[in-house]
């Protein structure tokens, strides 16, 4: 028999209100203070599919005609996290971009715990394309912090995210391009998703991780 019990996110991912510790965090990892950045975090690692989310930020940035855009010129792609090498495919879209392209990408490198929730906090939205998750922490996390998440339809990750984000197939490049697109440019999403991810993380807490387990010791 087995029973389903979900993890929870440290109570230190909450929304910040004082915007001069999110800038004093931003400052310590060189990102470029009121520009607008869509984060993630992942090590750089095959499962974690960041090759993808370079190609989508570098369609965004450098889109088909179809598409139409006004990208924001102060919009960066910031990437948090060890890297520790192991993704080629990543390293190889990377330095095959344009040099405009990869002025607006930030590798911020190991990030310090106590710094992590003020870098969700600035970001205009939060993207954690992996291919696969048993769980997906940091999905909840900036959901906690009150950021925007797209994220992929795969594994456990619906089961986090639920209503309050955007899903896409792993592997959608334009896809995950234009949901950039949508939530960077309309403040109207931006509050939605913000409110129903708020709505969601509440359903997750250590409290009830541990109630559930004591009930199946019991039972």
């Amino acid at each position: 028999q087995i029973t389903v019990i979900p993890l929870a996110a440290n109570d230190c991912f909450t929304v910040c209100y004082d915007k001069s510790k999110i800038e004093n965090v931003l400052k310590k990892y060189h990102v470029i203070n009121d520009s607008k950045y869509i984060f993630s975090v992942a090590s750089i690692d095959t499962r974690k599919n960041v090759d993808l989310v370079l190609r989508a930020f570098d369609l965004l940035l450098n889109p088909k005609d179809s598409f139409g855009w006004q990208v924001p010129e102060n919009l960066y792609l910031v990437l948090a996290g060890l890297d520790n090498g192991k993704d080629l495919n990543a390293l190889h879209v990377f330095k095959n971009m344009p040099e405009s392209t990869r002025q607006r990408i930030i590798f911020t490198g190991y990030v310090d715990d106590i710094d992590l929730p003020f870098l969700y906090n600035g970001a205009r939205c939060f993207c954690f394309m992996s291919l696969y998750e048993g769980f997906g922490l940091p999905v909840l996390e900036a959901m906690q912090c009150g950021v925007p998440v797209i994220t992929s339809n795969t594994s456990s990750l619906p089961e986090v995210v639920g209503n309050a984000g955007i899903m896409l197939d792993p592997h959608d490049v334009e896809g995950l391009a234009n949901a950039f697109m949508r939530v960077v440019s309309d403040e109207n999403l931006r509050n939605e998703m913000t409110a129903k991810g708020l709505e969601q993380a509440k359903k997750f807490s250590w409290e009830r991780c541990t109630d559930l387990i004591v009930e199946k010791i019991i039972n």
